[in-house]
């Protein structure tokens, strides 16, 4: 009776939650495009908003549809940094919002400025990070930077360098939430915290295993989906492999696809909250992409490798 009562609990509050959220992001999306100095927008954000949630809710839909990703400013960045040392964040977060542009380092400080500002405690956090399919193979590590915040005593992990959109030689916004509040194992698929502390998930996990775990492609089913094997990126061909996913969600058509090839649908075995299916490889003489598609969204990405004689 006590379980069913805290689930029920958990349920209401999830939901007033999501009801919150959704007023928050309303509000926010009326505000002017641009603020001339952090001040601004964080006082209109205080005189919106009462709980550290909905101000850190707030703060992070104004950066996604506002502020762009820009690689040029890389240098520019790291000269504000040289020059302030230890008051990096505020002149860097005050060039960000009058640039509207910037890459991670300027958008985890615009961040960090704005929830200070509103009373909200969060952090400053640098790592790597997996964003690139193409590049599984070469081992490169990409320093990205990002946020955590503090909630009712909590620690939440936030991107809202991610949560604005993708960037390939040229920046596309496509806002997600996807990177607000993730859970923190879900988080580690594509994030690596320099600080052990900073991964939020009570254990170490070495580079490697991150760096060799199935690349997940961005989009909230992500959520909730937990690939339970394999747990590499890279298999071989010619070999048959099953393919186990924990699945909360009720409904899920599953398909892949081979390099450029058209999507073919795939058998799967329900197992309670478990889709299981098996995947026969073809040999191959080269690396080819395999990617896993559910109700037609990409969402696991593998490479196919010769096998070794």
């Amino acid at each position: 009776m006590k379980v069913g009562l805290t689930v029920l609990i958990i349920l209401i509050w999830s939901s007033a939650c999501a009801q919150d959220f959704d007023r928050v992001d309303a509000t926010v999306l009326k505000y002017p495009k641009q603020f001339s100095k952090s001040t601004n927008l964080s006082k209109r954000i205080n005189d919106d908003f009462m709980t550290d949630s909905n101000k850190a809710r707030a703060v992070y839909t104004w950066m996604i549809n506002n502020i762009s990703y820009s690689y040029e400013d890389t240098t520019t960045i790291g000269d504000l940094y040289n020059y302030h040392r230890l008051a990096f964040v505020k002149p860097v977060a005050n060039y960000v919002l009058n640039r509207r542009a910037t890459i991670c380092a300027g958008c985890a400080c615009l961040y960090k400025q704005l929830c200070t500002e509103v009373g909200v405690k969060c952090f400053y956090v640098t790592g790597y990070a997996r964003n690139d399919f193409d590049s599984l193979l070469t081992n490169k590590e990409a320093e990205h930077a990002w946020n955590i915040v503090v909630l009712n005593n909590k620690k939440y992990l936030v991107d809202a360098t991610w949560g604005a959109g993708t960037y390939n030689k040229k920046f596309k916004r496509d806002t997600t939430y996807h990177y607000f509040l993730t859970k923190p194992y879900v988080f580690l698929r594509n994030h690596y915290a320099a600080l052990v502390a900073d991964r939020l998930i009570g254990y170490d996990i070495k580079w490697q295993e991150f760096n060799s775990q199935p690349f997940y492609f961005s989009n909230t089913a992500q959520r909730f989906i937990q690939l339970i094997y394999p747990k590499t990126f890279k298999l071989n061909g010619g070999e048959k492999y099953v393919f186990k996913l924990y699945n909360k969600l009720n409904e899920a058509i599953y398909s892949y696809a081979l390099d450029d090839a058209p999507l073919e649908t795939i058998d799967v075995v329900k197992e309670g909250r478990f889709d299981v299916f098996n995947l026969a490889l073809k040999a191959t003489d080269k690396v080819e992409d395999l990617i896993i598609y559910m109700n037609n969204e990409a969402l696991l990405g593998f490479k196919i490798v010769p096998k070794k004689k």
